[in-house]
Parts: C-alpha cells; sequence; structure tokens
C-alpha cells in the first residue's frame, strides 16, 4: 500500500478517512502464464476509485512479473484488514494454479485531531449566497407602478386642463337689458376720459341692440346695423335716437371731433332710455302637456365617489391579501402577482350587479348613464368603466385623479363608457 504521491506505506500504516490511496498488487509467474487479477476486488473497508490503471508486465528469466496499481479510499475508521487477494493464472497447455497476497493490517483515523476528545474545528468563512427577495421585489414593483402613474398622469391632465374646462357648460346668458343698466351704471362713476367715456357708451348700445335683436352689431357699420334694425325699431323716436348717436360716433371715430365732459355723461341717459324702452322680457315656455318627465338625479360629489371608492378599494385589498398570503403560506412567493390580479378583478367586477359596488349601495349612490331619463347602464358599459383597474398600481391613481380634476367629476372609465354615478334612485 502506498499513499496516491507515492509515499511507502508499510503494514500497520495510519490513513486519514478519505484520503486517497494506492494499492498495489505484484504478481510472479512463468513468463508463458496468463495472471487473472480481478478488476475490482473486495477491499473492504475500501473503496476502488474509476477503473485500475493498465498493468505493467515485465519478463526476465523466464519469470514474469505485473504490477496491478488500484486507486482507492479508506470510507471507515478504526483498525481494519484488507483480506488477501486471489489471484488464477493459467498456462498454455491448460493448467492453472493461483496465488494470494497477503492480509494487510492499516489503521484509519478521522479527521479530528484527538478521537478521544473530539471537538468542532472552526466555523469556516462565510460564503456568499445569492438569493430572490420576491416580497421586495413584488412591493417595489407595485409602488413604482403607482408612482410612474401618477405623474403620468399629472403631467397628462395638466396639458389637457383647458380642454376639460371647455367640457363644462357654459351658464346661460344674462339678460341683455341687465348687463347694459349695470355698464351704463360704471360707466356714470366711473373716473374716464370724456372720450373713453363716450366710446364706451357707444358700444354698450351697440352691444345691447345686438344682444336684443339677434345682429352682429359691434363689427357692423352704422349702415348696415341701420338696416338691419329698420324692422325691428319699431318706435319713430328710438330709431331716431339710435340713429342719432351712431351717427355722432362715426364722427368722433373718422372726424377726429373731441367730446366734452358733459357731453359724454349725457349720452349716458340717452343710452339708457333706449335700453329701457326697447327691452321686451322673453315670454316663457309653456310646458306641452305630454307625460311628465323623471326628475334628473343629482351627480354625486367627488367627496361622495372617493369615500365609495375607499370602501371598495378596502376590500380589493383583503381580497388581494387573502391570495398573497397563501402564496407565502405554501412557499410560493414568486406567485404573488396573483394578488395583484385577484385585487384588481374584485375592482372590474364591482359595478356588475345592481346600483354598484358595495361602497356605492352603502353611500346611497348608483351608476346610471349620461343620457335623458338615466336609466342602468348595460353590463357591457359596466365593466368598460372598471377596465382600467384590472392593472389596479395603474388604474387606481389614473381613476383618482381624474376623478379629482375632471370639472364635471367624470373619471375616465366614466368618459369611456359614458356612465356618471348619481345619489339616491331606484336601481
Amino acid at each position: 500500500m502506498e499513499s496516491a504521491d507515492g509515499t511507502p506505506l508499510a503494514p500497520g500504516a495510519h490513513l486519514l478517512l478519505g484520503a486517497p490511496a494506492v494499492l498495489l498488487v505484484t504478481v510472479e509467474a512463468p513468463a508463458e502464464a496468463r495472471l487473472f487479477v480481478p478488476a475490482n476486488p473486495a477491499i473492504e473497508p475500501f473503496r476502488v476509485n474509476g477503473e485500475p490503471a493498465p498493468p505493467v508486465r515485465t519478463v526476465e528469466g523466464g519469470r514474469a512479473t505485473e504490477l496491478h496499481r488500484f486507486r482507492v479510499r479508506p470510507l471507515r475508521m478504526g483498525a481494519k484488514a484488507i483480506d488477501p487477494i486471489e489471484v488464477v493464472w493459467r498456462m498454455p497447455d491448460g493448467s492453472s494454479a493461483s496465488v494470494e497476497t497477503q492480509r494487510l493490517r492499516v489503521r484509519i483515523d478521522g479527521r479530528l485531531t484527538n478521537e478521544d476528545d473530539p471537538r468542532l474545528a472552526s466555523a469556516p468563512p462565510p460564503v456568499p449566497v445569492i438569493t430572490t427577495n420576491w416580497a421586495l421585489i413584488w412591493t417595489l414593483s407595485v409602488l413604482g407602478a403607482a408612482a410612474l402613474a401618477t405623474l403620468l398622469t399629472l403631467i397628462v391632465l395638466r396639458v389637457l386642463r383647458n380642454r376639460l374646462r371647455a367640457a363644462v357648460p357654459p351658464p346661460p346668458p344674462r339678460p341683455a337689458d341687465e348687463v347694459a343698466l349695470e355698464k351704463l351704471a360704471w360707466l356714470e362713476t366711473a373716473d374716464l376720459p370724456a372720450i373713453a367715456r363716450y366710446t364706451r357708451a357707444v358700444d354698450v348700445l351697440r352691444e345691447y341692440l345686438g344682444g336684443r335683436f339677434d345682429v352682429d352689431a359691434l363689427e357692423a357699420t352704422t349702415r348696415e346695423l341701420l338696416a338691419a334694425l329698420d324692422a325691428e325699431l319699431t318706435g319713430v323716436e328710438h330709431r331716431q335716437a339710435v340713429r342719432a348717436i351712431l351717427e355722432d360716433a362715426d364722427l368722433v371715430k373718422f372726424a377726429r371731433l373731441e367730446p366734452g365732459d358733459d357731453e359724454a355723461r349725457a349720452l349716458i341717459p340717452s343710452v339708457r332710455t333706449i335700453v329701457i324702452g326697447t327691452w321686451v322680457a322673453p315670454e316663457p315656455t309653456r310646458p306641452e302637456p305630454a307625460v311628465e318627465a323623471p326628475v334628473a338625479l343629482a351627480p354625486a360629489s367627488a367627496a361622495e365617489r372617493v369615500r365609495a371608492g375607499l370602501v371598495d378599494v378596502g376590500l380589493a385589498l383583503a381580497i388581494g391579501a387573502l391570495v398573497v398570503g397563501a402564496c407565502w403560506a405554501f412557499g410560493r412567493v414568486d406567485q404573488a402577482w396573483t394578488g395583484v390580479l385577484a385585487m384588481g378583478l374584485s375592482l372590474w367586477l364591482r359595478d356588475a350587479f345592481g346600483p354598484g359596488s358595495p361602497g356605492k349601495a352603502l353611500g346611497g349612490l348608483r351608476v346610471v348613464v349620461r343620457a335623458p331619463g338615466q336609466p342602468s347602464p348595460r353590463l357591457g358599459a359596466r365593466l368598460l368603466r372598471n377596465a382600467l383597474l384590472l392593472l389596479p398600481p395603474i388604474g387606481l391613481p389614473v381613476a383618482a385623479l381624474t376623478l379629482i380634476y375632471h370639472p364635471l367629476r367624470h373619471r375616465l372609465g366614466d368618459v369611456w363608457a359614458r356612465t356618471e354615478v348619481v345619489r339616491g334612485g331606484r336601481p
């Protein structure tokens, strides 16, 4: 027996458990004999590692010598012995014989220096281990998507600010006489030069005539305006008064005449007399005798919709948390995205039936179509208005911001599906 590095080991030598060693088997026989050495001999408590090396054969003086080399490892500690290995050889005439190796005793020691009082060796240095923190990944992904959606939504809403304001219907126009009398009262007390007071009083008259008789009085020439008013101004005194004021105003404008302050102030009562004398209040329209239309329900305020939305989001978060908890309990944290999906599905389906979501039902609200009679929307419209919420980290910030900034309190889903949320009413 010798070590793997060729160091000879005499019988009784000490080996280390698991350390590689080499078993040498030398056989001598007649030169014409054929030797049969086992390729995997029984050499407990050792184990042969790999295929044995090819034998080295030498012939001298009619005798042949073969050297067989086995790579082995000791498997058990203590005083052990390798049993003799039988080697058979055969002559050309068919006769055979066998020989055995000597019994070899060795001692196999463990890796501990003191086996009578074994102690643990010093701790090995730490080994870096790379693993995937799915909880951190999903948390950062959700928060990052929500922050990005919020930023982009604010930018888009700012760009579309004027267009959103244009969606608000303008208030009904004030009566032309009311506007004119209010401006004339201001001109009487305003600290203005005479020419400014005069030209503004003429502009008030033109603006009033345009609103009263539905003509383009501010842009028309004096001749065009008088021609358009010829059939409208039935009173001779009013027609003559208007003609006189407009013709004098043309002289001021084109002939560069400078009216005095008294003349400018005297024009204001003249214009007031024309306004009061020619104004006729429009007759109220009589309702047709028909089936009484249902009273339109008032739209819900932003605060009411936000409160209802918080209830729905809370329920969706509870559902998502249950799914994420199940993934955690079963050791599948990498599947935590299913919790976000479950939350999105619950928000998508929240208005599928009845007046709407649980939050709307608790707040006395319901979803209707933006149309006369405010009918209940179909299932397709209900699903469409919440389609963006299938991705809650993106849909929730977009829906909340559009609801807050839209002048009509419509979120993006309401615009798509032409729906609105109103107070009360029978579902």
